[in-house]
């Protein structure tokens, strides 16, 4: 993952080669430059925004309907600092095939409710029992934009205990 940062740090060096290229040897209009300049920052900041979902951070997405939690991390909110908080949340996605092998982080508004439902399930956890998640699916409640589905303010989620494997008869 390292490589694919240094990657794209020389990326955006080659664009802002090019780009002080033009404001210096140009002949275009001030006005083309100034639009162009204007262009190529919004890209970088847009890029930016995108990479911060690949390389870690917790993604502002629709959590999975059925997950695996591996950790959490819950931030209350605090006044003096002027943080509203926060919860980000380390799963692995689990469908009718079976779980997905790489965990994903998704960053969740804080909510009180959510906050308590989770700290019961990673005392499950201390226990030794896995949690599964499963997140509620309200009508109206889901962002789409292409193929990413954007978080809405607030997801419904329930935590359970994982089911024993049905042994097969001897």
């Amino acid at each position: 993952m390292s490589g694919l940062i240094v990657t794209l740090a020389l990326a955006y060096a080659v664009i802002l080669a090019i780009l002080v290229s033009v404001w210096l040897r140009g002949s275009q209009a001030l006005w083309m430059k100034a639009a162009v300049s204007v262009l190529v920052f919004g890209f970088c900041v847009a890029s930016y925004q995108g990479w911060r979902q690949v390389t870690g951070w917790p993604a502002a997405q629709v959590l999975p309907e059925r997950f695996l939690l591996l950790s959490s991390w819950v931030r209350e909110p605090d006044e003096k600092s002027n943080s509203s908080g926060g919860i980000d949340l380390w799963v692995v996605t689990v469908t009718d095939d079976g779980p997905d092998m790489h965990p994903r982080a998704y960053g969740l508004p804080y909510d009180t409710e959510l906050h308590q439902s989770i700290e019961a399930a990673e005392r499950r956890m201390g226990q030794g029992r896995l949690q599964m998640g499963r997140r509620i699916v309200e009508d109206g409640r889901r962002t789409n934009v292409g193929a990413v589905r954007l978080a809405p303010d607030q997801q419904l989620i329930e935590f359970y205990d994982v089911p024993d494997p049905a042994l097969p008869e001897k």
